[in-house]
């Protein structure tokens, strides 16, 4: 099944399992790259060796455990005034 956008939900499912999410505590992380509070921090709390596991918010809206590309400078050039010869 195709989804247009990944929820946290599902991604959580995904990688702890559909009957963990009573026992998987989640936080917000404030990531300093990315400007705002796009990245939260997911945590197994059922075994005695945790599992933590980051997942990031793209621009998209789509949640995943990469972070997205850092936006970059860009120029572009715009014609202004400028006559161009017959």
């Amino acid at each position: 099944m195709y989804f247009n956008e990944v929820s946290l939900r599902f991604l959580v499912e995904k990688w702890f399992g559909r009957d963990s999410l009573s026992s998987v505590q989640v936080s917000r992380v404030w990531h300093a790259r990315l400007g705002r509070n796009h990245c939260v921090r997911v945590q197994s709390s059922r075994s005695e060796n945790p599992v933590i596991i980051f997942f990031f918010r793209h621009d998209d809206g789509n949640w995943g455990v990469f972070p997205p590309e850092a936006k970059r400078a860009a120029l572009t050039v715009t014609e202004i005034g400028v006559q161009r010869p017959c």
